[in-house]
């Protein structure tokens, strides 16, 4: 009898000590994988700013009609309104509010943004604006001649002084032209992993913004 309740009781440790280990192996894993993202994101980076910081997503807005989240970075970091935020695969958003330990962040795809691209096969430029879809932007201004096509990648034209120039935006995904019409129906999958971002990339810039926009309005491209 009091083997068997030695046994009982061996066997309670052990599987104690199984999910012990179990939760150790999920919080590895969990560490591999957040060491993996950031990893991607400082490669990403190299570069392209005077300084980066790495930031994590603390809140995200539940408002569907709203694509704002909240970073744990603020003033005392030196995180400034409007500040440009990327992931490892392209530009997320800038920063729209700065509070003292935390800011908050307006997506790409949020309906009240809008970033100046161009198309990386001929340097056509134009206006990628949210569309209150993660997974999609809107061209608005691209007339019907424009030279855009399904696939086509947009990157960042850097004209508004904010995003670095060249970064990668969005895939063209939808390219429809009707002749009696002005402007082209022209939508884009956003590169940034909006719905699945856990940490994005701070960017601060030597030159002054209006520096910047003159340097690439001077950069060429097809007329």
């Amino acid at each position: 009898f009091s083997d068997r309740n030695r046994l009982r009781t061996e066997n309670a440790q052990l599987s104690e000590d199984l999910r012990g280990a179990r939760v150790k192996l999920l919080q590895f894993e969990s560490l591999y994988e957040e060491n993996r993202r950031l990893r991607a994101i400082r490669e990403a980076s190299e570069g392209i700013a005077a300084r980066t910081l790495i930031a994590e997503i603390v809140h995200v807005d539940v408002d569907p009609f709203r694509h704002r989240v909240r970073i744990n970075k603020g003033v005392d970091d030196g995180v400034f309104l409007g500040q440009p935020l990327l992931d490892a695969f392209g530009i997320v958003g800038q920063v729209a509010q700065v509070d003292k330990y935390t800011s908050l962040a307006i997506l790409i795809s949020d309906a009240e943004h809008a970033i100046p691209v161009q198309i990386n096969r001929n340097g056509i430029r134009s206006i990628a604006v949210g569309a209150g879809d993660l997974s999609r932007l809107s061209l608005p201004f691209m007339t019907v001649e424009s030279d855009v096509k399904v696939g086509d990648l947009l990157v960042s034209s850097g004209l508004d002084g904010v995003f670095p120039a060249g970064y990668p935006v969005a895939s063209v995904s939808k390219v429809e032209r009707d002749p009696a019409d002005t402007f082209a129906l022209v939508e884009a999958r956003p590169l940034a992993q909006l719905d699945r971002d856990r940490e994005v990339l701070l960017l601060w810039f030597d030159r002054p913004a209006r520096e910047a926009v003159e340097s690439a309005a001077t950069a060429p491209t097809n007329p």
